[in-house]
């Protein structure tokens, strides 16, 4: 484990962390799925995508 090199306190905060992190990102995810469907679509196809394209992909921010 990366955390293993940590003071127990220290790793355990770091975990917690992350935890919250990666639940955050998750929930954006979520809510943002079906502009997140449509980018990962467009980007089988074309692989890279720039400019208007990707703004219009994008949700507002």
């Amino acid at each position: 484990m990366l955390l293993s090199g940590l003071a127990g306190g220290t790793a355990r905060r770091v975990h917690r962390r992350l935890r919250k992190a990666e639940r955050q990102a998750r929930r954006i995810v979520a809510w943002h799925r079906p502009a997140v469907i449509d980018l990962a679509a467009r980007l089988l196809e074309v692989e890279t995508l720039e400019g208007e394209e990707l703004r219009r992909l994008l949700p507002d921010r």
